[in-house]
């Protein structure tokens, strides 16, 4: 299939507009992330290879990108809270894993509770947690 100049201009012009409702609507729930630096080009790519969706699995692969680019942690935390609030299913956890010690949030029942703990098993049995979703990298 061979795409002329007019079909490419359209694709051009979805694709802009795409990106700019993206960063419209990620700015909004987020406006901290304006001050760090930020390839929005990348963060898009991540939204679209999770479905084009603000859905659990885009944010924890958000969440490992910002960890690895250096966003502070206060602001990491507070995309997570947001994360867990709209995106969480009962008994499920989002975290990082800082200096020997796990941060995160789950979902108990209609509640969303912060936690601090010093690993993960610890936290599972507390909690009764089904499923874990950990936003930063091993290495940290």
């Amino acid at each position: 299939m061979v795409i002329n100049n007019f079909e490419n201009q359209i694709f051009n012009e979805y694709a802009k507009n795409a990106f700019d409702k993206f960063y419209f609507t990620l700015m909004s729930k987020h406006p901290l992330l304006k001050a760090e630096n930020i390839d929005f080009n990348t963060a898009f790519k991540i939204f679209y290879s999770r479905g084009g969706r603000y859905n659990i699995y885009f944010y924890v692969e958000f969440l490992q990108y910002l960890d690895e680019i250096n966003v502070s942690v206060d602001i990491i935390l507070e995309v997570m809270k947001y994360a867990a609030i709209t995106t969480l299913f009962n008994r499920n956890t989002i975290y990082l894993e800082i200096e020997n010690s796990i941060i995160g949030f789950t979902r108990l029942e209609d509640k969303i509770q912060k936690f601090k703990m010093e690993n993960l098993e610890s936290f599972k049995r507390y909690s009764e947690s089904l499923k874990e979703f950990r936003c930063n990298y091993e290495h940290k």
